[in-house]
Order: C-alpha cells, then sequence, then structure tokens
C-alpha cells in the first residue's frame, strides 16, 4: 500500500538518530495516513537542506527549536542554529573556555532561563543567547564524558547522564551539581550507572522523572529524592520489575516505551499504573 501512495519529496540530506522518537513520529504518520491510494497524500512535503560540505556536518544527531522559534541541530562537527537559512555556527575552539566544549554533540534542552544545554562526547556546557557565548561544568568536562541525554524539567533543574558514570542534576538556583550514581553504600540510588540514550523524560504529571538504564527502570521522586527501581519498589509497581527497555518518551500524558522484552511498544498511564495500549 505505502508503495502506491503518491508523495511530492525530494531528497532530505539529513541523517537524524532521535531513535524512539522518530519511531514514534513514523507510526503517527502511517495511521493517519488516508486509505484510499488513489487520493491519499502527506500532508507535508520534504525540502533538501545541506548544512557543509562534508558528511560529519550533515549528520544531524539531535534537534531542539527554542523559545525563540529557532531549529538547534546538534551534529558531529558542531551546533549549528538554523532558521531560514543557516545563520550561525557554533564549534570547539582550542584555548577558548567559551567556545563550544566539544564538536561532536550528543543532546540539547531548553532551560527556564532560555539558554541552551548542549551534551558532547567531552562533557555538558550551556550557551547564554544574551552573552553569546558558552559556560563549561567543569566538573565534568573531560575525554571521554559522553553526556547522552539532557533534560531541563519544569522546576528549573537540568538533569544530565554521562556515560557509565549515572546521573546527575545540576541546580540552576544554587550551581550545585549532584550524582545520583550506583553506589554499594548508598541504599538511594539509581540500579546502573549506564543510563540509555532516550532514556530520560519527565513524568507527564511532573512529579518526577523516569530513567531507562541497561538494568531496566527507575523512577526519582521530586519531592523526597527517593530512586525506586526494582531494587526498591516498595509499592510493588509492576512496571519497575520489567528488566529490558530500549528507548522512552512521553506521548499525549502518557510514558511510552519499547519492551525489548516482549518486543512491543507500551503506552503506560503513570497515575494508575497500568498499560493503556501496545503496539
Amino acid at each position: 500500500m505505502l508503495g502506491q501512495i503518491k508523495m511530492r519529496r525530494r531528497v532530505l540530506n539529513l541523517t537524524v538518530f532521535n531513535g524512539l522518537s522518530n519511531l514514534f513520529l513514523l507510526l503517527s504518520t502511517l495511521f493517519s495516513a488516508p486509505t484510499s491510494a488513489q487520493t491519499a497524500r502527506f500532508p507535508f512535503t520534504f525540502t533538501q537542506m545541506k548544512m557543509g560540505e562534508s558528511v560529519l556536518e550533515n549528520m544531524v544527531v539531535c534537534m531542539l527549536k527554542d523559545s525563540d522559534g529557532y531549529f538547534w541541530l546538534g551534529t558531529y562537527r558542531g551546533l549549528k542554529r538554523y532558521d531560514d537559512e543557516l545563520t550561525m555556527t557554533h564549534t570547539y575552539k582550542p584555548n577558548d573556555d567559551k567556545s563550544l566544549v566539544c564538536n561532536h554533540v550528543l543532546a540539547l534542552c531548553e532551560d527556564k532561563m532560555g539558554r541552551i544545554w548542549i551534551g558532547t562526547r567531552d562533557g555538558v556546557c550551556y550557551f547564554d543567547k544574551l552573552k553569546n557565548e558558552f559556560t563549561r561544568l567543569k566538573e565534568l568536562n573531560k575525554p571521554d564524558y559522553a553526556c547522552l541525554n539532557i533534560m531541563c524539567d519544569s522546576k528549573g533543574a537540568i538533569w544530565f547522564s554521562i556515560r557509565d558514570r549515572g546521573l546527575f542534576r545540576f541546580d540552576s538556583k544554587t550551581n550545585t551539581l549532584k550524582n545520583f550514581r550506583l553506589n554499594a553504600n548508598i541504599s538511594n540510588k539509581v540500579n546502573a550507572n549506564r543510563v540509555l540514550a532516550h532514556g530520560l523524560v519527565e513524568d507527564p504529571f511532573r512529579k518526577g522523572i523516569w530513567i531507562a538504564s541497561n538494568r531496566g527502570l527507575n523512577y526519582l521522586d521530586y519531592e523526597s529524592q527517593r530512586v525506586y527501581n526494582q531494587g526498591y519498589n516498595p509499592n510493588n509497581i509492576p512496571l519497575l520489575s520489567r528488566a529490558i527497555f530500549s528507548g522512552i518518551t512521553i506521548q499525549a500524558g502518557q510514558l511510552v516505551y519499547a519492551d525489548d522484552t516482549k518486543g512491543e511498544i507500551v503506552w503506560y498511564d503513570t497515575q494508575l499504573h497500568k498499560p493503556t495500549k501496545t503496539f
């Protein structure tokens, strides 16, 4: 059927790695498409947008639309801001602490102050649009400190994961950093230090965050700062007992996750603690 659908398109010269989010976009497109092959058309067209001359410049790893309407594109050759045309490119500059910390950009988010947070292969920084400069978190700016997730929550805190080093929280009011790293001597901890890419989202009701690791799912409650998972599950929530996830996101007020154990995509009501549909 899809081969019969007529769609005007041009080649898109961007390779976008958005994991689970792209899958949901594809599914919603398929299910919303008209059933008549003779008249069906997708409600969009693709326009060619060339970022640069090299393959690495055209490889987009993450995207963000900020509160001013600009698109920010994380590539393997720096951070690019795009409007109707490419208007700004930021790259790492040796001996310049106010430049991008690393050209290999992996994750983006915007906080309540309008700052753009950037996770890279070698650490974390944020961009102040008014000052037109970057500020680095020096504790985390080290070789191979790859930041796979950044999330700016509804309360103003910034959460991010560093590969094999656990979950971090940055308090914008006090400029302090807290690490929820797996540690045998700490009871309040995530169940693994490896947080998956696309494995960090705020709960739809904004009471905490969900963290998907290579050992299952965690839930961190904002008020108590307590971490719940398979090792600490006093309410016996079945979701926390599932072992294998490959990504999580939020859609229509529900937690959506890829359950690798059953080979399903599941929509989950976090208030009722039960799935509402599967695919």
